[in-house]
């Protein structure tokens, strides 16, 4: 089944709105109960909201072999691994098709800022299940344009195409919001698809082996969802049990200038020690 083994609390089940945590914490502050945390609740039922691809390719597979539970920084350090390597991959394919005179010493510096701005480092230090299906879209985004770039040596061969865009569509499985690396295929493919060379009749066979893991693990992904939440496109992030009710949350214009600032604008906060950046307190109470 796809709901968690742990039944909720009658309490919890009896609220008017669980979602609202001022509600729940009044709910549950005399009982010896107590809810999941961070989790999505629907239908009486405890979901996980996060996406489901470090289950299928670790937690179930290793529990299925051994009948234990493997670790998950354990599978956040193969991924970490994995995904420094796919980066090394990544740029020396892109240094040899557009920077061919790019000297060495260059190309290990951008590799390995490129590996620090992927949030590796931060990961590493707080390998919980946050972190996995997060890194682990990275690394499929990563593994899918190295595939793709193959592909674009290669004379657009089927079998790097088809890698390319399963490893891209692997990122819905992991992290959904991550998919917008799928569209670096504009660019990429642009001038292929201006000549009829892919996604037209005239190339069928290079359109299937670029379509097609996109629309088989779209529609596992819809089944998986409706099975869920009653809705093939609806992931559970709404139903979650967090600081403030997501399904009240809704699209609002005045929280965008907000973002825009303390995400880009924000001056620097400065510190005397290690590592002379400080974390930047949002000063503002409007969510």
């Amino acid at each position: 089944h796809p709901y968690l083994n742990e039944e909720p609390s009658d309490i919890l089940k009896n609220l008017k709105n669980p979602y609202d945590k001022r509600v729940r914490e009044e709910a549950f502050k005399e009982s010896d109960e107590d809810y999941i945390w961070d989790v999505a609740f629907y239908n009486n039922k405890y979901y996980v909201y996060f996406g489901v691809a470090p289950v299928i390719l670790y937690y179930l597979p290793f529990y299925a072999i051994t009948g234990n539970h493997i670790n998950t920084a354990v599978c956040i350090n193969i991924t970490m691994i994995a995904t420094v390597i796919g980066v090394f991959l990544l740029l020396y394919h892109l240094c040899k098709k557009y920077y061919p005179k790019v000297s060495l010493g260059v190309y290990l510096a951008f590799t390995l800022l490129f590996v620090n701005a992927c949030g590796i480092l931060y990961i590493i230090g707080r390998p919980d299940h946050y972190s996995l299906p997060i890194i682990m879209a990275v690394m499929f985004s990563i593994y899918g344009l190295f595939w793709w770039l193959k592909a674009k040596e290669n004379d657009l061969n089927s079998k790097y195409l088809f890698l390319g865009s399963l490893c891209m569509a692997c990122v819905a499985a992991s992290r959904p919001q991550l998919l917008l690396t799928s569209f670096f295929a504009i660019p990429l493919f642009w001038e292929d698809v201006k000549k009829r060379e892919l996604l037209s009749f005239k190339s069928y066979k290079k359109t299937i082996a670029f379509a097609m893991p996109y629309i088989v693990i779209a529609l596992l992904l819809m089944w998986y969802n409706y099975i869920r939440f009653a809705s093939p496109f609806d992931f559970g992030a709404n139903y979650n049990l967090t600081t403030n009710d997501m399904t009240k949350r809704g699209f609002i214009l005045g929280r965008i200038p907000l973002g825009i600032y303390y995400y880009i604008l924000v001056p620097f906060q400065f510190i005397l020690k290690f590592p002379f950046l400080s974390r930047f307190g949002v000063s503002t109470n409007y969510l």
